[in-house]
């Protein structure tokens, strides 16, 4: 008899985040917003163009303290795989303008709550 070893799960839920950081100015609100927005396209650096992400970002709104995103996954992942991406896209963004910027709410798009995910068919299985 041979162990299978079950591949491990991931899901494609999109979510929105809460991030808050020090006050910034109405031209940083702009920059910033630019620089999420852009992720996927040039990179937290904003200096990497040519590899599309695994996550793509819109920004819903700014403030001169805080910004909420949507984040939509391009393939399905595990959680500890998606937090990994999206604390690299924050902590990389802060870097790049010194800033420091805390996710302090996560609100998952949930499309039919109540149904188990992989009867949603949005549990998959990922290499």
């Amino acid at each position: 008899m041979v162990n299978v070893v079950a591949a491990p799960m991931g899901i494609d839920f999109p979510f929105q985040a809460t991030l808050e950081f020090p006050r910034i100015t109405l031209h940083n609100m702009f920059l910033l917003t630019e620089a999420f927005d852009f992720f996927e396209v040039m990179g937290a650096t904003g200096t990497e163009p040519g590899r599309r992400r695994d996550l793509y970002v819109d920004v819903l709104e700014v403030k001169p303290t805080s910004m909420t995103i949507r984040i939509v996954p391009t393939r399905a992942m595990p959680y500890a795989e998606m937090a990994k991406e999206f604390e690299d896209l924050v902590a990389g963004i802060g870097r790049r303008f010194k800033l420091q910027i805390a996710v302090t709410d996560i609100q998952w798009s949930i499309d039919q709550p109540g149904i188990a995910s992989d009867l949603r068919g949005r549990l998959h299985k990922v290499k």
